[in-house]
């Protein structure tokens, strides 16, 4: 995005140095990285900068008028879990940059109050900057943190005042998951543990999870469980369910997954927000259907989403209160690759709750020359995958 960045990079970039930067991120992880790294960083200046940070305090700010009591009534109670839920503590807004006039703009795609990568974005933005030796003067962070404050904020954050043995990651197979190099940092800068819920156990209300043979209490739990995998994989359930009574913490509490979700987009109004509705409110037989997406309120990663609607793909649906309808995005591909193509971009700014105000900190960049940003939509293609937006300081 800007050109003269982007201009030298491309042309000092080569299949090889690529290759080099690939193995050395593998290297830094201990493993191969499941998930495709892209080619470059995405580079950004002030202005865009000011533009992001402007509308996620609009959007946020309409985020807290939201009476929370109507959006619990709409979710199924069989999902709720018990526990305090507390506040919104992390969230990400997920843009899609678009074109607006002369200018690039972003229009929000979905919300979510849970948790992203937020150890990994913080390796491979200074990875990017440091290997391709690209300018100090950008980075992806925000706030005024560095490297190490970045790190201590998270660590404070996840932490909640108790002993890092006391605190825990908590996934499904963790280790074969996508996002496992996330885990792995996790570990690596803020000290917590990624522990599998087949190999907590239980006591009456408390937890544990077992350290070389010592039983250790959980009284915190960041919570990287996705509900809808937990539906289709309970195989994992053993002595503990997410859905039981327990004494401990969550960060983030799963129910904010459910609350602070695509459930919320039709509360919004900003420039930076495309129309939406909730498909029972909405008359679509005076809609024309190619103008809107039609998203299900409970899915992940795109699931369930139908982009080229029809009038019978609406009619087969029989509990409408669970989609929502929004009017489509046009992604902009802007990304010039060394091929004579673009890709598009997608932008997930990355927030913590702190003393009761959101807190940019970082962000995450997913490049992509499909419908979709996923990796399975974006198979066999060159300059796409997760980056990081590097931003002028």
């Amino acid at each position: 995005m800007i050109k003269s960045l982007r201009d030298e990079f491309n042309k000092n970039f080569s299949i090889d140095k690529y290759e080099g930067f690939l193995q050395s991120c593998n290297k830094d992880a201990g493993y191969d990285i499941p998930f495709r790294i892209a080619e470059c960083p995405i580079f950004a200046d002030k202005e865009f900068k000011e533009k992001v940070l402007n509308a996620g305090i609009e959007i946020l700010n309409q985020v807290d008028k939201i009476d929370f009591t109507k959006i619990d009534k709409m979710i199924p109670q069989s999902k709720l879990i018990p526990g305090d839920e507390g506040e919104i503590e992390i969230v990400a807004l997920d843009y899609a940059i678009i074109q607006n006039g002369n200018e690039i703009d972003i229009k929000l795609i979905e919300l979510q109050g849970f948790p992203s990568l937020f150890a990994f974005e913080n390796y491979i933005g200074y990875k990017y900057i440091d290997y391709w030796n690209l300018s100090k003067s950008y980075n992806h962070l925000f706030s005024e943190l560095d490297f190490k404050s970045y790190n201590e904020l998270m660590k404070e954050k996840l932490l909640g005042g108790y002993e890092p043995k006391n605190v825990i990651l908590l996934e499904i197979d963790p280790w074969n998951q996508g996002t496992a190099v996330d885990f792995t940092f996790t570990e690596k800068y803020f000290g917590i543990k990624t522990v599998c819920l087949s190999h907590i156990k239980k006591s009456g209300r408390t937890i544990f999870y077992e350290d070389n043979g010592e039983l250790i209490e959980i009284k915190r739990i960041y919570n990287r469980i996705i509900l809808d995998e937990l539906d289709r994989r309970t195989e994992f359930i053993k002595e503990f369910n997410i859905f039981d009574e327990i004494d401990a913490e969550w960060v983030v509490h799963p129910n904010w997954f459910l609350k602070c979700s695509k459930i919320l987009l039709p509360y919004l109004k900003s420039e930076y927000v495309p129309e939406s509705h909730f498909l029972n409110e909405l008359k679509t037989d005076e809609l024309s259907l190619n103008e809107w997406v039609l998203k299900p309120i409970f899915s992940f990663s795109g699931q369930g989403v139908i982009f080229n609607l029809s009038q019978e793909d609406l009619d087969s649906i029989t509990d409408k209160s669970n989609y929502i309808m929004q009017k489509k995005v046009k992604y902009e591909p802007i990304i010039p690759d060394n091929e004579g193509g673009f890709s598009k971009a997608e932008l997930r700014m990355m927030y913590i709750r702190k003393d009761g105000k959101y807190v940019p900190v970082t962000n995450l960049g997913r490049m992509t020359k499909g419908d979709l940003v996923g990796v399975k939509y974006n198979k066999n293609k060159t300059w796409v995958g997760g980056n990081i937006f590097l931003f002028e300081k």
